[in-house]
């Protein structure tokens, strides 16, 4: 991998800071399987949807590609000279003059969940993304909403009533393999770096009446010795993607991806629905709630908490015996402990179910697809006598040293 060809890529997609995992954890691999002879499983009991740390841009890029950049993913000579120049140039233009955008696509996966969380056992969440000429933007889908506001990141669950407050860089982060869509034009041309990067996906062309259409076969990216985590995501799916462009002006008119599962037919997890490219973004169009909570997840917010906090409780340990400390907390709901452990989280949406319960079982931590942290089993005994088998996520890479619950509560 020629790795000085992406120093700029990876400069405008690494985040700040690290995200937050979705609550809906249990269920999920049990899903992927309902109604889907053939698919992969993914686990046995939950998985988790939470956001990668994007300075594995190399390999994750993938990830941030997949609408548009995914287009170029093949050796240099592969892509014809058209598709390469000509077509990407085009839209690189048509883009710089457009005021703003909006586009209508749907997605297999949960209403709340993370955008990065796709699992073909699931029905359709129509999404909205609007972009806006001053660099603004918001994505909305039933159940969960993200929005840049020109100053900071904002997350936010509108049933819920609380949602995160970060910084800028946060964004790729965020939005995951939606973050191209913020600047079509400016992935463009990132394009022809990125096809000298990886030589194991299968591309083709096709020109018909005046469409362009563009297919590749990209395989599962990640480690899948254990397969926890495979088929809940884009990147950490095998896939068929399929785009069509205008051959006049280089814009997109419809993409499609497909889940190729093991033993079944293709399942398409993605599908455009429209774009709207003169659409006329208001700034109303652009703001986020008020009333709501908001957690701080800045740098700044990280700090304050390092200072208020016993921060040092968590670190320099193993994985699994932050479990069974933060279970230790729990049981007498040590909110001065579960802070640091639960940090990003409202600790009162937790207290009533996990105030008082007890850890039975922990085993040892494990890795699996493209996640930074680890998962750790366990099984718990709540206050009102019943048992849970979870599949914890922990890291503790946002700059504090502790580990930090990412999902599976």
């Amino acid at each position: 991998m020629k790795k000085n060809n992406f120093s700029e890529i990876e400069r405008l997609l690494a985040p700040r800071c690290t995200f937050h995992a979705s609550r809906h954890l249990s269920r999920r691999v049990m899903d992927s399987a309902a109604g889907l002879p053939g698919t992969v499983p993914v686990g046995d009991t939950d998985t988790v949807r939470r956001m990668r740390p994007w300075s594995m841009a190399a390999a994750g890029l993938a990830a941030a590609l997949v609408l548009f950049g995914a287009v170029a993913v093949t050796r240099p000579g592969a892509i014809p000279a058209m598709a390469a120049e000509s077509l990407f140039a085009k839209a690189s233009d048509y883009f710089t003059h457009t005021d703003g955008y909006t586009l209508r696509f749907e997605v297999r996966t949960r209403q709340s969940d993370n955008f990065s969380y796709t699992n073909p056992a699931l029905g359709f969440v129509e999404h909205v993304m609007s972009v806006g000429e001053d660099g603004r933007w918001r994505l909305d889908k039933e159940g969960r909403s993200a929005a840049f506001d020109g100053q900071y990141v904002r997350v936010w669950f509108p049933a819920q009533g609380w949602g995160w407050k970060m910084d800028a860089g946060s964004a790729a982060g965020v939005l995951e393999q939606f973050a191209p869509l913020r600047d079509i034009g400016g992935m463009m041309n990132f394009l022809e770096q990125y096809a000298a990067a990886r030589d194991d996906v299968r591309f083709t062309r096709r020109d018909r009446d005046g469409e362009v259409v563009l297919t590749l076969r990209a395989p599962a990216l990640g480690d899948f010795s254990n397969a926890y985590s495979r088929n809940s995501s884009i990147e950490e799916s095998r896939t068929r993607q399929t785009y069509v462009f205008s051959s006049d002006d280089g814009r997109l008119l419809s993409a499609e991806i497909d889940a190729m599962l093991l033993g079944v037919l293709p399942r398409t997890i993605l599908r455009l629905e429209a774009i709207d490219y003169d659409a006329v973004i208001a700034q109303s169009d652009m703001e986020v709630p008020t009333g709501f909570e908001w957690i701080d997840d800045t740098s700044e917010g990280l700090s304050r908490l390092a200072e208020s906090l016993p921060v040092g409780d968590y670190a320099g340990i193993a994985a699994d015996e932050a479990v069974r400390r933060m279970f230790s907390a729990m049981a007498s709901w040590d909110e001065r402990s579960l802070g640091v452990i639960l940090r990003g989280r409202p600790l009162r949406t937790l207290e009533e179910k996990w105030s008082g319960c007890e850890l039975l079982e922990c085993g040892g931590p494990f890795t699996s697809g493209q996640y930074a942290g680890v998962f750790v089993p366990c099984k718990v005994r709540l206050a009102d006598g019943k048992t849970e088998r979870l599949k914890l996520a922990l890291r503790n890479d946002d700059g504090l040293g502790a580990w930090k619950i990412d999902g599976g509560l």
